[in-house]
């Protein structure tokens, strides 16, 4: 039984990837790309769509494969769908259609945090954090942002609490992956306040 992606596409989320496994409609998956690009398809009777292969895609942007920086971060990631059978083909072209994503323009930002400060009192935290706390979770969200599909790289500005972000996506998708990282811990809610 063939059932299209998101919206009519070819598109489709890790949790319904894996409703669809537990069917039969898919049988494994093949890994395509290289240096830092790779996308997912999937392989199975039911695993197309008007004769294009269905492709993962997150939530945020149904309508082009998402983008792993690693083979071992696609096959984890499939691992969690409960797809065992992965096939691997490193190569330049990565033919499930979508927008052009290899050679795409990197982009820098400057992400600016510091901790909280007496004026933040009673608008998000009840009490000014300790400065271990501030250091601890703020090196945890650097870590969680880094493991962004799209983020290159993040280096650390000398003498100040800046960052550069190296990413393949705008200011406002940045901004709003970083806030749903933000959100997801109150422990940095209440450490600390950023902005890009």
């Amino acid at each position: 039984m063939k059932i299209s992606g998101f919206n009519g596409g070819n598109g489709i989320i890790s949790v319904n990837a894996k409703l669809r496994l537990e069917q039969g409609w898919f049988d494994g998956a093949c890994i395509r790309g290289t240096d830092k690009q790779f996308v997912v398809s999937f392989t199975g009777k039911d695993a197309d769509w008007k004769g294009q292969p269905l492709f993962l895609c997150s939530t945020r942007n149904p309508h082009e494969p998402r983008i792993f920086r690693s083979i071992d971060g696609a096959v984890s990631e499939l691992m969690r769908i409960g797809i065992n059978n992965v096939q691997v083909i490193v190569s330049e072209a990565l033919d499930i259609p979508h927008q052009s994503i290899v050679g795409k323009e990197k982009m820098k930002f400057c992400l600016k945090v510091r901790p909280f400060e007496e004026k933040d009192i009673g608008t998000r935290a009840y009490f000014i954090p300790k400065p271990d706390d501030f250091e601890r979770y703020l090196q945890a969200f650097i870590e969680d942002i880094e493991l962004l599909d799209t983020v290159e790289k993040i280096i650390k500005c000398d003498d100040s609490l800046d960052f550069i972000i190296e990413t393949q996506c705008s200011k406002g998708e940045l901004v709003e992956l970083i806030q749903d990282i933000y959100k997801k811990h109150f422990q940095y809610k209440e450490n600390i306040k950023w902005s890009i």
